[in-house]
């Protein structure tokens, strides 16, 4: 509800006397509509974007409308029903956002029946000696309000409202008092241009400012003479309606263009009346001429601007609805009309018929409403979704806030039929699973067939090797040959076959072990050595001696990936040299990206089949299959290795002049010394190393597990911080080796803490604890800047490998049990020997971790609990990731998984769910609890 404000005090009688006094001076009630006014309220209506505008005058009992924009038929309204009557006690603009909710004028007749005002805007029209006759205003039948520049604009034109009819009533005295100086003096003064014209309409008189406006001279105006200044297209109409104003000596009022001659072009507004002057008194026409060009452009620019405005609304290709901020429709293109199916005769109804319309379709009308008001309670807020009707059809629907002023904001949403495109996207999504389980079980037949095959392939090649050794004759050991040769090359199609088909069927997996890459390289150059030998070639190696001697990842599917490309290059080429060069990728590659590139001056390979060389059963034509042989599959093999070990491979050859396979793949350089005959080698289980491990950690639990096992890998020099803020503030204050660093904590995360490490200038290895085993979680941590990842619960054999790989010490072997840790009895849902193992079996260990637990757990319960009760959801779900965590180290799976599933359920934002969940995991902890008494 809104209130009168302070300032809108009740005029005085003595101010209301002369406030009137001075409105039946200008003489202007209940005289014809006169264009400068009119002008000023179309204006107005333009300006403040509302279909009615109003100049009006408040006498004793009324407001006159000298002016009216929009209630066309209405002149006046009693004054006690007005408006302006209020608006004219203070010098402000008076705004009203809503009627209704003022206490004002909620009762109003005008506000309850015709013209149903809504919103109301009054700027006072004072004159110069401060009183205050009317209003120039603005009204809708919808709420609203106006911007800043909105109120200085009504404002100013309040003002040229009151210099209008200070001007009219000076030439309305002209017109009846006959002091000829005082006229000649006042022409002179005048802003305006002012001319006489006799009996007959020649003009003989026409002051400075009528010849700058018009750019004619006294002497050329004289007579008729002015008209040669309107435009040709004008001049024949404006000739005549003065003629007829000489003929019935009836008063001129019209707009035109003129054009100068100096070759400039404006607008200008003349009006005239007839008069009597001088002595002896004469006849004649008194008239004044309104310089308007500025206005015009203004008009025009503003009616250029809404039709570009509604064309562009119209010529998209969405649906638009644009809403007021209490949710009134302002604006719909014919597209929104044609897309909800809006009748024609529904749009001249009210709001109500059209929101009934559209909610009529919706499939979930409540859903609709709901999330309308929550984005209209929004002032920054965009949105986007999608609506599901009745008939089957689907709508996309975005919006974002549409600004207005000072005021609340309103939506403009946009609409979008997607029926046709999610259709097409079933079918897609079909058509792909379709091919996707055809190529599988394409490759699993493909799978099984080859497996069949080798098998009496094998037999035959035991056999023609058996065959070889014995004494032939020359003839015979030909045959033998052949089928020896024939049945090799037959296996070597087969064994491509079954690499394609467990790539395709998804069941290759890849090591990532330390192995010694120099080792590798070294074996591959003697065996090609020997075959470039036996063909007369010349085999070389060049290694880059940044290279590193031992890396990690899988060792034999890259020695896969250099025998195909080293065999092709032997295969094909006849005479010269083949050669592997290995090195750095270039800068930007990545950062432990190796390249090797097998290169030859054989054959080359075509520009036109070099992109699909990569094909299956692909060569570079025909005739290459039948000269050197092979199946066409190498190649598509390199390719998809090198693409699942992080890589790529690229091809550069020119015909006659050899070929060159560059491989790009990421290798992590590993200690040399971890590597004899391709596994660690393990140190002593009491090694002890000096290295300064920073622990970052805010479950008292894990920080006691994790200390321990540490221990049992050698490191003591071991500091524990229970959150990310620490750890940064900790690593700024002590210099440190390696941190371990948990990613969910309070205050700050292991995230954000990495990032700002690595920001300050920390260059040491950060390795990622987390008890989120999701896919894509390594990736995210590295991609925070750290460099290794370990699952919670950490394994003592994993923890003691990755940090011997990050700080070059051996690797400890820590002890464990003898025998594999029987399982639970059904009797009991917790096992004691599976929490042993975990933590290296160490019983010292278990029971210190084990009492951390009992004391922690009960108090994370409780927070989780109070968190809850309060729809607290981030804390909530740390609680819960904290308990799970814990409960995984201790052994307590069942309390583990439980907690797992709450946890994942607040994070979805589903606490009904971890409420109705909630009495259960305490259940598993009491059960624990009384389980674990004995241990």
């Amino acid at each position: 509800m809104t209130n009168p404000p302070a300032s809108a005090a009740l005029p005085t009688d003595e101010t209301e006397r002369r406030r009137l006094a001075r409105l039946r001076m200008l003489a202007v009630l209940d005289t014809e509509p006169e264009p400068v006014f009119d002008a000023l309220v179309r204006i107005a209506a333009a300006i403040c974007g509302t279909p009615i505008a109003l100049m009006s005058l408040v006498d004793e009992e009324r407001q006159w409308f000298k002016a009216n924009r929009g209630l066309e038929g209405v002149t006046e309204t009693r004054r006690d029903l007005a408006f302006c009557d209020h608006a004219i006690r203070d010098d402000a603009v008076m705004e009203v956002p809503d009627a209704t909710r003022d206490a004002r004028f909620r009762a109003n007749p005008l506000v309850t029946g015709e013209p149903g005002i809504r919103f109301y805007a009054g700027a006072p029209i004072s004159m110069p000696s401060g009183e205050r006759i009317g209003t120039l205003c603005v009204i809708d039948r919808q709420p609203g309000s106006l911007t800043p520049q909105q109120q200085a604009a009504l404002r100013d034109l309040a003002a040229v409202a009151q210099w209008a009819l200070l001007q009219r009533e000076r030439l309305h005295d002209l017109t009846v008092v006959g002091d000829e100086s005082r006229f000649q003096a006042i022409s002179f003064a005048s802003p305006l241009g002012i001319f006489q014209a006799d009996a007959n309409g020649a003009l003989f008189h026409l002051n400075g400012r009528g010849q700058e406006i018009l750019g004619f001279s006294q002497e050329r105006a004289l007579g008729l003479g002015w008209q040669d200044a309107v435009v040709p297209a004008e001049r024949g109409q404006v000739a005549f309606s003065w003629d007829e104003t000489v003929a019935g000596r009836a008063d001129f009022d019209r707009e035109f263009d003129i054009a100068r001659p100096d070759g400039s072009r404006g607008a200008v507004h003349v009006q005239a009346r007839p008069g009597r002057w001088g002595e002896p008194p004469r006849s004649g026409f008194i008239g004044v001429i309104a310089d308007i060009s500025e206005r015009r452009a203004a008009e025009e620019q503003a009616a250029r601007t809404a039709a570009i405005v509604r064309g562009t609304v119209e010529a998209t290709t969405d649906a638009l609805l644009v809403v007021g901020p209490d949710g009134d429709i302002l604006l719909t293109n014919q597209r929104f009309m044609d897309l909800w199916r809006i009748p024609p005769e529904l749009v001249k109804r009210s709001n109500q018929h059209l929101i009934r319309h559209v909610l009529s379709q919706v499939k979930d009308p409540a859903a609709f409403t709901g999330r309308i008001r929550e984005l209209l309670a929004s002032s920054s807020r965009e949105s986007f979704d999608m609506l599901d009707f009745h008939d089957g059809r689907v709508f996309e629907r975005y919006s974002r806030p549409l600004l207005l002023g000072d005021a609340r904001p309103g939506r403009v949403w946009s609409f979008r039929d997607v029926t046709q495109r999610r259709a097409a996207e079933a079918e897609v999504r079909q058509a792909q699973a379709a091919a996707e389980a055809a190529s599988v079980a394409k490759s699993a037949f493909l799978d099984n067939v080859s497996h069949e095959i080798r098998t009496p392939l094998n037999g035959v090649l035991g056999l023609t090797r058996l065959l070889l050794a014995e004494e032939l004759t020359p003839q015979q050991r030909r045959y033998v040959e052949l089928a020896d040769a024939s049945a090799g090359s037959l296996l070597e199609l087969i064994n491509d076959l079954l690499d394609l088909g467990k790539i395709e069927s998804g069941r290759m997996e890849l090591e990532n072990t330390p192995f010694r890459l120099d080792e590798l390289l070294q074996q591959l150059a003697e065996l090609y050595r020997l075959r470039a030998g036996e063909k007369g070639l010349r085999f070389m190696l060049d290694v880059d001696a940044r290279v590193p001697r031992a890396v990690t990842g899988d060792a034999g599917r890259l020695r896969q990936v250099l025998n195909n490309l080293l065999t092709n290059a032997l295969k094909f080429t006849t005479q010269g040299e083949f050669g592997l060069v290995v090195g750095r990728a270039a800068p930007g590659r990545g950062e432990h990206t190796l390249m090797f590139s097998v290169w030859d001056t054989g054959i080359g390979i075509p520009h036109e089949v070099q992109q699909r060389l990569f094909q299956r059963f692909t060569q570079a034509d025909s005739s290459t299959a039948r000269r050197f042989g092979g199946t066409g599959l190498g190649l598509a093999i390199v390719k998809q290795l090198c693409e699942m070990m992080g890589g790529s491979v690229l091809l550069q050859s020119e015909p006659g002049r050899g070929a060159s396979f560059r491989c790009e793949i990421p290798l992590r350089p590993a200690a040399a010394a971890q590597v004899a005959g391709g596994a660690p080698k393990p140190a002593p289980a009491t090694a002890r190393h000096d290295t300064r491990v920073l622990v970052a950690e805010d479950n008292e639990t894990n920080q006691v597990v994790i200390r321990g096992l540490l221990a049992q890998a050698g490191y003591h020099e071991v500091t524990v911080v229970g959150d990310g803020q620490e750890a940064v503030e900790a690593a700024e204050a002590e210099d440190y080796d390696l941190v371990l660093m948990d990613c969910r904590m309070p205050r700050v995360d292991g995230y954000e803490a990495s990032r700002r490490l690595r920001a300050q200038g920390f260059t040491q290895p950060i390795v990622a604890l987390t008890a989120n085993a999701a896919a894509g979680e390594r990736e995210r941590c590295l991609a925070w800047g750290m460099n290794d990842y370990l699952p919670k619960p950490v394994d003592p054999a994993r923890l003691a490998q990755v940090l011997a790989e990050w700080t070059g010490n051996a690797a400890s072997t820590t002890a464990s049990p003898a025998s594999a840790a029987a399982a639970p009895t059904q009797d009991t849902l917790f096992d004691r020997e599976l929490a042993l193992q975990r933590l290296g079996g160490d019983p010292e260990l278990f029971t210190v971790a084990l009492e951390s637990f009992r004391q922690h757990a009960p108090r994370v319960l409780a927070s989780a609990t109070e968190a809850l009760s309060q729809a607290r959801q981030a804390d909530l779900h740390r609680h819960l990731h904290s308990l799970a965590g814990s409960a995984a180290m201790i052994g307590a799976d069942p309390v583990q998984a439980v907690a797992r599933e709450l946890e994942t359920s607040a994070s979805e934002g589903d606490l009904v769910a971890v409420e109705r969940e909630l009495p259960r995991l305490c259940g598993l902890f009491a059960r624990f609890l009384e389980e674990s008494a004995d241990w």
